[in-house]
């Protein structure tokens, strides 16, 4: 009896906190639904001298990137993932633990390229991390691989195993 009390009380405190949200708090964009989010896509050759945002980059441009070293690469992914396989030279900040990782970010220099990216499709640590840089961190330059290690595998560029 004690516990229908008390589950009835917080019920009743939940439902009248989210109708006065709904009613006397005018916030358009919440919303209940996580709307999708467009990223613009840049391509490497004409990367922007300013980001306002980090910016999507498709395969030939991470690739022309990585062959340059004009940007750190930087695998979203869970250490376990990373060493089972990652591009060549990246490394691992998973978006999961990146407090964790403090000691790597602190020596990281915000004025650099970083491409961020993490198992492709599905998987959005890699745009998650890059937000943490960019707007937490205050990163200048941020660029999102959304295709990840399946598509840079599938091109034969360079990994290590």
């Amino acid at each position: 009896m004690k516990y229908l009390r008390q589950i009835y009380i917080i019920i009743l405190a939940s439902t009248i906190l989210g109708m006065f949200r709904l009613y006397f708090i005018n916030d358009d964009e919440f919303t209940l639904i996580k709307q999708e989010r467009i990223l613009e896509t840049v391509n490497a050759l004409n990367l922007p001298d300013i980001l306002t945002e980090p910016k999507m980059i498709d395969t030939d441009s991470a690739y022309l990137l990585y062959t340059t070293k004009s940007a750190i690469f930087i695998d979203a992914r869970d250490e376990i993932d990373y060493n089972q396989g990652h591009i060549l030279g990246s490394i691992n900040i998973p978006y999961d633990y990146y407090e964790d990782y403090d000691f790597v970010i602190e020596n990281l220099d915000k004025t650099l390229i970083y491409v961020t990216y993490c198992d492709g499709g599905e998987c959005d640590k890699s745009i998650d991390l890059a937000d943490y840089l960019f707007d937490e961190l205050e990163f200048e330059s941020i660029l999102i691989y959304e295709d990840g290690l399946p598509d840079w595998i599938k091109n034969g560029y360079d990994i290590n195993e």
